[in-house]
């Protein structure tokens, strides 16, 4: 089997939580790719894919990039968002497969990434406290990732989960 037959064979038995891992990974690589080598042309960081793909909390430059409604949560602001987001994907995915379908795991991520970019023009834009902050942009996967854990927490708040695999703790807690 060639690289490319086994890569696409894994894939396909991936659950959906994990080509979502999967697609972030590869989404934040090429951006770092792209960045290490703008940069190293340039001498100046690249804001390319921040630029057009973040949701602005301007609302008259959401108008004009619709798509950052939902590009947003492939964008992740520094490798330890990615791997906090990932892993908090990965084992709140696996208690919610255990209650819930992939079907339904897919309706509440995207759910989740609407339910963040609504939360964060909001805020931005009626809460005083953030009108200082000129061209704040929104990134990451968090809200996705938040609603999938916060869907299992409701539907099972007792179930005991071994927190770092040490501390059993409520659900509902986390």
């Amino acid at each position: 089997m060639d690289t490319k037959t086994r890569i696409t064979t894994l894939y396909r038995g991936f659950n959906a939580a994990e080509k979502l891992i999967a697609i972030n990974i590869v989404i934040f690589t090429i951006i770092a790719l792209f960045n290490a080598i703008y940069y190293s042309f340039t001498k100046e960081p690249s804001n390319f894919f921040v630029e057009y793909f973040a949701a602005p909390s301007d609302l008259g430059k959401l108008i004009y990039k619709p798509w950052t409604l939902v590009t947003y949560a492939f964008l992740h602001n520094g490798f330890m968002h990615l791997i906090l987001n990932c892993v908090v994907l990965y084992f709140t995915g696996k208690i919610f497969y255990t209650f819930f379908t992939e079907k339904q795991f897919i309706t509440v991520y995207v759910y989740g990434i609407f339910a963040g970019v609504i939360l964060y023009l909001l805020a931005y834009n009626l809460l005083p406290a953030f009108s200082d902050i000129p061209n704040a942009r929104l990134m990451g996967a968090s809200a996705a990732v938040l609603a999938i854990l916060v869907a299992g927490a409701t539907y099972s708040p007792n179930l005991i989960v071994n927190l770092f695999g040490v501390f059993p703790v409520k659900y509902w807690i986390i």
